[in-house]
């Protein structure tokens, strides 16, 4: 009946033994990578070991841990243990490490710079100088990660922050300094074109051309140059925006117009006379020759407006 009393008793007994020096992986110290824990319950044993002892020390320095401290925490931490200490009453603890090079670093830049952009094209040169880092040696994973929020928006010096991420944890930043050129497909005016003048497709080109004011969204698609007109004189050459352009008045009070309306797959039409003048996508007011009702519609053709029901 004793003998089972007394190995309860020493189940609890903790023998932790620190060496005079170590070298540790990973961003966080633990008792178990500083020492050895010895004990004949393998829970308590995990459980002291995994107490946490604060940060690692950085690449090219150390922490020296003295026992005494270490006593006092891990009992307060496992009051219901007992706890022997053996070996050096201190231990010097320096980091494995790795080295992180520049072409790791720009690499993982150039990976967001390019899978960023959307339509636009990229064409980025490196720009000021860095060096390689060291950096503590990962327990399980050591990654980069390139944080790009917005898009390239034009031609210009620019920054891209890369994170070391250690173990999960971001260790550093660095930031990646470049020289970026912006390219995209834009509308080129092939002639002169004067102030009200319609812009056709048989006026322009697309053709690839840096951006270099912002906005870039403000350029003009092929399928937004449709019933456009030009607000002032534009030179051959120039690549048209919207700001150079407005819609044109397509429908004038008095035109005839179809009246489409819809709800679901079920579709009525009937003859409209317009009440008012109105650009495509305009709401403008019409009324049905059938019943001299006045109603609103959207216009999505030079003669043709519709009403969608929900």
């Amino acid at each position: 009946m004793i003998l089972p009393i007394l190995l309860a008793l020493t189940a609890n007994d903790v023998t932790v033994t620190l060496p005079e020096a170590t070298t540790v992986v990973g961003t966080e110290l633990t008792v178990a990578l500083v020492a050895d824990v010895a004990c004949d319950d393998a829970v308590i044993a995990k459980q002291i070991g995994e107490y946490g002892l604060g940060y690692a020390p950085a690449p090219g320095y150390s922490r020296l841990l003295q026992a005494a401290r270490i006593q006092v925490q891990l009992a307060q931490a496992f009051p219901e243990v007992t706890l022997t200490f053996a070996g050096s009453t201190s231990v010097r603890v320096t980091p494995e490490t790795t080295r992180v090079t520049v072409s790791d670093l720009r690499a993982e830049a150039l990976r967001a710079l390019r899978t960023h952009n959307g339509s636009t094209e990229l064409e980025v040169v490196p720009r000021g100088s860095l060096t390689d880092l060291e950096v503590p040696r990962a327990n399980e994973t050591l990654t980069l990660n390139a944080r790009l929020n917005d898009p390239i928006l034009r031609s210009g010096n620019l920054n891209v922050p890369v994170e070391i991420v250690i173990d999960g944890v971001v260790w550093r930043t660095v930031w990646t300094a470049w020289q970026a050129g912006v390219f995209a497909q834009r509308p080129v005016l092939k002639v002169d074109v004067p102030r009200g003048t319609a812009i056709t497709a048989a006026l322009v080109e697309y053709q690839r051309v840096e951006v270099t004011t912002r906005p870039a969204a403000s350029a003009l698609k092929p399928e937004d140059m449709a019933h456009m007109q030009a607000t002032r004189d534009l030179a051959a050459g120039h690549v048209v925006t919207e700001s150079d352009v407005q819609r044109m008045h397509v429908l004038q009070r008095g035109d005839l117009v179809t009246l489409v309306v819809k709800k679901g797959r079920i579709e009525a039409r009937s003859v409209a006379t317009a009440l008012e003048a109105g650009r495509i996508g305009d709401r403008v007011r019409v009324q049905v020759k059938s019943s001299s009702r006045e109603v609103w519609a959207t216009l999505v053709a030079k003669d043709l407006v519709e009403i969608v029901l929900h």
